[in-house]
């Protein structure tokens, strides 16, 4: 069976490189694609779901709310609300982390498709303990039907 993988987006070159150490040095045994922008990883989905093989889309997508290109919430309408949406990326998990927790910003998540909202940790260690834990629940834990599409 192949390593199920987890996919974050995240603007921030300093963040993006600390996620990838946390992953290299304490999450070796999980698969992770960390992308710049929406545009990656909008690029990256369309070409795996060609394939029609569920094991090339991932487990779970964790997004940044506050980007410059595409903000949180436009990315979850792509992948969840569009007309034109690949339904069965639509019904990959999208957990938004931010570090505005304003009400707005949670309600406007959730609205549009958030499975999840969490706060955006600033240390280390934080930032360690929420992915091992998103790892262990999205990752390990969650079971999605094959083949499942949206009516």
């Amino acid at each position: 069976m192949e390593m199920k993988e987890l996919i974050i987006v995240d603007n921030d070159p300093d963040h993006r490189y600390l996620l990838r150490q946390i992953f290299i040095n304490y999450l070796p045994e999980y698969r992770v694609t960390i992308l710049d922008g929406g545009e990656e990883l909008f690029k990256l989905l369309k070409e795996r779901a060609q394939s029609q093989v569920d094991d090339d889309l991932p487990a779970a997508i964790i997004v940044d709310c506050l980007m410059p290109y595409y903000r949180g919430t436009e990315v979850l309408y792509m992948l969840k609300g569009h007309p034109e949406r690949d339904l069965r990326v639509a019904t990959i998990p999208v957990i938004m982390m931010s570090n505005d927790r304003s009400e707005k910003m949670v309600s406007a998540c959730y609205a549009a498709g958030a499975a999840a909202f969490v706060k955006k940790p600033i240390n280390f260690i934080d930032i360690k303990d929420l992915l091992v834990l998103m790892c262990q629940f999205w990752v390990d834990a969650n079971i999605r039907p094959a083949g499942m599409t949206l009516v």
